[in-house]
């Protein structure tokens, strides 16, 4: 069983006692691991053994185009109309944030519509995009520890 976009701490450590892999919308690689810590802790409370990063998903939009512009406006004109239109609304957005987000928008202060663009979505790692001939594209900082990356061939 599995729970779809997953951002709270409290659905982190719900899924983690109910034993449901949670789908993380957090990208950005460094925040990444936090979820997945707190996952991994809450597990272990509940009589499971588990690896960081092990039981877990990474939610994240992957576009493929002829050109890197082509997957970026495939991207743009799909996943991120949604996401712009419909789901940053419900609180989606705040998965986007970047450590210098927290001076300029201080929690409870959500992250303003303004800035949920295509390049932030890019930039945190939710958004992958560009042409089949990419061997491998890395969503996490340290993929040699994760094995988190994209394989397209």
């Amino acid at each position: 069983m599995f729970q779809p976009f997953s951002v709270s701490e409290n659905t982190i450590r719900y899924t983690a006692r109910s034993g449901i892999v949670p789908w993380i919308l957090v990208a950005y690689p460094p925040e990444f691991r936090r979820p997945c810590r707190l996952y991994r802790e809450v597990a272990a409370e509940n009589g499971r053994t588990l690896r960081l990063g092990e039981s877990v998903g990474a939610f994240r939009a992957v576009h493929f185009g002829r050109t890197e512009e082509e997957a970026v406006a495939l991207f743009r004109d799909t996943n991120y109309a949604g996401f712009y239109n419909y789901f940053g609304g419900f609180g989606f957005a705040e998965a986007l944030r970047f450590p210098e987000d927290a001076e300029k928008y201080p929690p409870p202060t959500m992250l303003p519509q303004s800035e949920w663009t295509v390049e932030r979505l890019r930039r945190s790692k939710y958004a992958l995009a560009g042409t089949v001939d990419v061997a491998e594209i890395p969503v996490c900082d340290q993929p040699e520890q994760w094995r988190c990356r994209l394989r397209v061939r």
